[in-house]
This record gives structure tokens, sequence and C-alpha cells, in this order.
């Protein structure tokens, strides 16, 4: 089960560690998580499955302000951790500022929202950062095309960097083509920089992430060995 370390690099670090132990009847394995962060928060609860079905004041999270996001940043990139770094551009339910209000951001005004929270605006600038870096690819799941601030950044990254996107979708790819690239007008809600986002397309597989790996092996069915195939990390 997921634990706190000591001496983590930032808040919000947690691990599992697998290993097998063999015994006389049986070998029992236990899973491994590689290290995971969310950058600026320290809540255990939110990694080990102890999240309750209504959230109470010990599970929200108080986001940091300017002074402590500028803190954060400066140990952020100078820290040793191998630990992947999950970034909710959005925020997240549960999360809350100083006054305790919400800090999630739907609707219309996205954008608006990001630039009022000190901590979402450092989480946009690093995903902006990661896309303008050479050598990396985009892995995209789950994800409409549907917020302009999103698509300019990854636009950018396709036009000035090369970036390349690989996309799973349950969608055929001649309807998510016309969904980023209305014709006829039958599409009346055309998302930003469709064209460039459709031109970025390195690789598109048809079906759910379920598909590309088995819940209860290690194993990797072939659709999951294709896929970090052609992502280069097989």
């Amino acid at each position: 089960m997921p634990r706190a370390h000591a001496g983590d690099p930032l808040p919000g670090v947690y691990t599992a560690v697998r290993r097998s132990e063999r015994t006389r009847n049986q070998s029992q394995r236990v899973w491994e998580t590689r290290l995971l962060e969310i950058p600026g928060l320290h809540c255990p609860k939110w990694f080990n499955g102890q999240i309750p079905a209504i959230l109470d004041s010990e599970s929200t999270v108080q986001l940091p302000e300017e002074a402590g996001v500028e803190a954060l940043k400066a140990r952020f990139e100078t820290k040793t951790s191998p630990a992947f770094a999950y970034v909710k551009l959005h925020g997240s339910f549960g999360w809350v500022r100083k006054d305790r209000s919400d800090v999630m951001v739907i609707g219309h005004t996205k954008t608006e929202m990001i630039k009022r929270e000190p901590l979402l605006c450092w989480y946009l600038e690093l995903f902006r950062e990661v896309l303008r870096n050479p050598g990396r690819n985009l892995v995209v799941i789950g994800y409409g095309f549907g917020d302009d601030h999103i698509n300019e950044i990854i636009a950018d990254a396709v036009r000035n960097s090369g970036r390349r996107l690989f996309l799973i979708s349950p969608l055929d790819p001649k309807d998510f083509r016309d969904r980023l690239i209305p014709i006829h007008g039958f599409n009346v809600s055309i998302p930003n920089r469709g064209e460039d986002l459709w031109n970025g397309l390195g690789g598109y597989y048809r079906g759910t992430v379920t598909d590309f790996y088995c819940p209860t092996s290690t194993r990797l069915p072939e659709r999951g060995k294709m896929f970090l195939a052609d992502l280069g990390l097989s």
C-alpha cells in the first residue's frame, strides 16, 4: 500500500514497492508503482485508496498561495527524485483555496479562472515547457480537444517543435478528424487549431485504454506492445 517517505524532495510523493516473495507453496507478487507526485500537494489519502465517498475536511487539499508556489518552483527545478509529476491542469474536486472555496476549473472561462490561481498557472507553464523540449511525444487519452488554451499549447508544440501526438480514442478516425476539421458546417463547435492538431498525429489507435493492457497480468496484449513500440519504448 502506498506510503509517505520522510525526506521526499516535494510534498505529495508516494510509492509502493513490488517484489516477488517465494514460499514453499506459492509465489506472491506485490505490485510496484513508480514514484508519483502532484507537485505542491500533500495528502496521502489521495494515493492509498482511503478517500471517503463524501470528502471530509481531512481529505480536502489547500493549495499554496503565490509565495508558496514560487518556493515550490525552485525546489522542483533542482529535485533529484525520479518521480513522475502528475499535474491536474484544471484543479480537482476537493482542492480548496485559503478561504475554503473550491478550485476546480470548469465552464467557458477556464483561462481566466486559471490566471487567478498561482498553482494552476504554474501547472500550465510546466505543460508548455515539457512540450517544447525535443525528443518527446504526447500521448492523449480521454481529451476531446475542447479547451482553446490547451489546444494552443499543443498546436504550437506541433508547429514549432515537431511534437507528435499519439491518440487513443473510441471514435473512428474519420469521425475524429471531422470533429477537428469540420466540413460543410456540420460541426458548429470548431476546436481551436484543429488542423494543426490533426497534422501533428503520429499515431491514432481506435479503442479504450483498457485495450492496451491487462489489469490481471504483467504481460501486455499485442496492441499494448505495438503502442509502446510506436512510442519507442519497447
